[in-house]
């Protein structure tokens, strides 16, 4: 099973929907929640059929920050909707059984402050595997924050008050440790840890879990993806890839094969386009190499180049790594 969650920072923009449907098509997760959609509830059913999801929901009116959706395997029951965040128990059998919880918490310390007493009631109940993930807007220690201004203690020390107290660990990560940038040059960048996945204790000997920081595209913030348990492997679904268009030859392979469509006539005419989709799998393997090993490779690049620039700022190394990311999206 794994989960996606990223603050999008506008799900309206092409480009980010664009990074969010090939994080799903190579990482297929089973449930995807995007913070900050800034975008009208009613919008939510078009972006479900982008990224290719029939289940979703949202947390209007009390708060319109937390879009999530799933596939049809995860049984789903939204149980409570705070204006910080959203629980709901999920099920996937012989997966997880357990309360998952998306936060996108406020950017003020004192209006973090109910937040952490709301979480930390929940958790004396909570006797059931608990995942909690998402934007905290904090950091929880002094190495998570580089550049700017001094760190804010008091709200750092809230943060971990409210750890202990809701007997709550962080379930780590993989990749860069910084989640949030200003996105400013030099030396007025600022880097933080801003998102993270929380485990009660149920949770933390039920589940092996792993949370992959991936690249920091579009969004100001990285998208974070948590895997856990074991799925049947299933076959990959067929996208139609842009750039095919692009390629000199793309328009003459697919007539050649178009025309053996037409002479198959309407009885043909499923297989025939199963054959067809075949023809471009190989077609792009041959040309392009295959997709997901190239996108991949290129996520690990750009998060070692942003972890380089987090130690030490290079112009030309930003300048690099601002043209992978174009080339990834």
């Amino acid at each position: 099973m794994s989960v996606l969650i990223w603050n999008i920072r506008g799900a309206g923009n092409p480009k980010s929907l664009l990074y969010l449907l090939k994080i799903i098509t190579q990482r297929k997760p089973q449930i995807v929640a995007i913070l900050e959609p800034k975008q009208q509830v009613n919008k939510i059913t078009k972006i479900a059929q982008q990224i290719g999801y029939k289940n979703y929901t949202h947390g209007n009116p009390l708060n319109p920050y937390i879009w999530v959706f799933w596939r049809d395997e995860v049984n789903w029951q939204t149980l409570e909707i705070h204006p910080q965040c959203l629980t709901t128990e999920v099920v996937i059998p012989n997966i997880f059984s357990g309360k998952l919880t998306f936060v996108y918490a406020k950017c003020n310390r004192q209006e973090r402050l109910p937040l952490w007493d709301y979480l930390s009631h929940h958790s004396s109940d909570c006797h059931e595997p608990w995942v909690i993930g998402g934007d905290f807007n904090v950091i929880k220690t002094l190495d998570e924050k580089q550049g700017g201004s001094n760190a804010h203690m008091t709200g750092m020390q809230d943060f971990n008050d409210f750890l202990v107290d809701a007997r709550l660990t962080d379930a780590g990560f993989v990749g860069n440790i910084f989640t949030w940038s200003n996105n400013q040059r030099g030396q007025n960048r600022i880097w933080q840890r801003l998102d993270r996945i929380l485990l009660n204790a149920e949770a933390f000997t039920a589940i092996s879990a792993r949370v992959d920081h991936l690249p920091r595209l579009e969004s100001d913030h990285c998208p974070l993806l948590l895997n856990f348990g074991q799925l049947q492997t299933k076959p990959s679904r067929f996208y139609f890839q842009k750039m095919w268009t692009e390629h000199h030859n793309y328009q003459e392979f697919v007539a050649s094969i178009w025309q053996q469509i037409i002479h198959g006539g309407r009885a043909n005419f499923e297989s025939e386009l199963a054959n067809l989709r075949k023809a471009l799998r190989k077609w792009n393997w041959e040309v392009f190499g295959k997709l997901e090993d190239n996108i991949s490779s290129m996520q690990s690049n750009i998060a070692d180049m942003e972890a380089r620039l987090s130690h030490a700022w290079e112009d030309d190394l930003f300048t690099e790594c601002q043209k992978e990311k174009t080339d990834l999206v």
